[in-house]
């Protein structure tokens, strides 16, 4: 009999021809460290409960096939300038459109036609033999966040929802093509909001997805993909207190003021990602303590300028 053990699987993720249409991983297809995967079926169950004599359930029918799964990868770049890191399908299928300027940058936008779907395999590893495979397609994010402790390396936490395409015997996949790149800490981060450089502990980053299911009632599984339908980008952070001559929180609140943002995960050449955008509003403040300093508690709106273009990944 088999034994599988908790950490011996194995991602891969593969960018559909097709949308919905699964496509076969391979090993270079499994070029991501994952973290803390999780992985679900939603396969709904209609329940029968008709006119009766006795207190006992008839069998459920079985309907539509859904799935999610949850993990968690590297912030991280692919060690040369220009060329494109391995999260980089993973940052299509949540919206973002790809830019390369060879020998110098990759950067990603967020784009509302034309986004990418995914086929995602799970593989559970025996000791020997076949692998466990449990596998979707169709999938596209719908949960993207990027906490920054600070002094921590950047650890994207991400949801992908799409159909649910079974659970079967696998013969063995051998991953190729991983990234020896480090994930670089969240230090020297030239920090910056409305041109000023609060002291924060903490910048969170959520994409704010939303999506849709793409019913179709003409598939085995009911639905054809999961769909991206917008973004509502927000970052969190928690600067010390200031006067007002410093730095006005409230004015800017009250104003609606919107000004350029900007940090960075600096690992040196061909492993920087800088995180920015032009229309950071503060939307809520909160007094807060940390360690007994006095601070407050913000989350920070960022709106587009002109057009899609909220927010920006430059790996550099």
């Amino acid at each position: 009999m088999a034994q599988f053990h908790e950490r011996r699987m194995l991602l891969a993720t593969k960018v559909e021809v097709t949308e919905g249409t699964r496509e076969a991983p391979v090993g270079a297809d499994a070029n991501l460290l994952a973290y803390d995967v999780t992985a679900e079926a939603d396969i709904a169950q209609f329940e029968r409960r008709p006119l009766q004599q006795t207190n006992f359930p008839y069998s459920s029918v079985p309907g539509g096939r859904r799935a999610k799964i949850t993990f968690k990868v590297e912030q991280k770049g692919s060690g040369t300038a220009g060329t494109a890191p391995a999260i980089g399908k993973l940052l299509k299928a949540a919206g973002f459109g790809e830019t390369v300027v060879p020998a110098t940058s990759v950067t990603y936008a967020p784009i509302i036609v034309a986004i990418p779907s995914l086929t995602i395999d799970l593989f559970a590893l025996p000791e020997s033999g076949n692998h466990l495979r449990f596998s979707m397609k169709g999938c596209r994010c719908s949960g993207f966040k990027l906490p920054g402790p600070v002094g921590n390396p950047g650890m994207y936490e991400l949801e992908f929802s799409g159909v649910y395409d079974g659970v079967t015997d696998q013969t063995a996949l051998t991953p190729s093509g991983l990234e020896t790149t480090k994930p670089p800490a969240l230090l020297t981060a030239a920090f910056s909001l409305h041109s000023f450089s609060p002291k924060v502990s903490k910048i969170d980053l959520d994409l704010g997805v939303g999506g849709a299911w793409r019913s179709d009632l003409n598939l085995a599984a009911g639905y054809l993909s999961y769909a991206v339908v917008e973004h509502k980008p927000m970052l969190a952070i928690d600067p010390e207190k200031d006067l007002v001559a410093t730095f006005d929180w409230f004015g800017k609140k009250l104003s609606a003021a919107e000004a350029a943002w900007t940090y960075k995960f600096d690992g040196g050449a061909g492993n920087i990602c800088t995180i920015s955008g032009s229309k950071s509003q503060i939307l809520k403040i909160s007094e807060a303590s940390r360690g007994g300093l006095g601070i407050f508690n913000v989350d920070v709106k960022l709106n587009g300028s002109s057009g899609n273009d909220a927010v920006s990944l430059a790996f550099t």
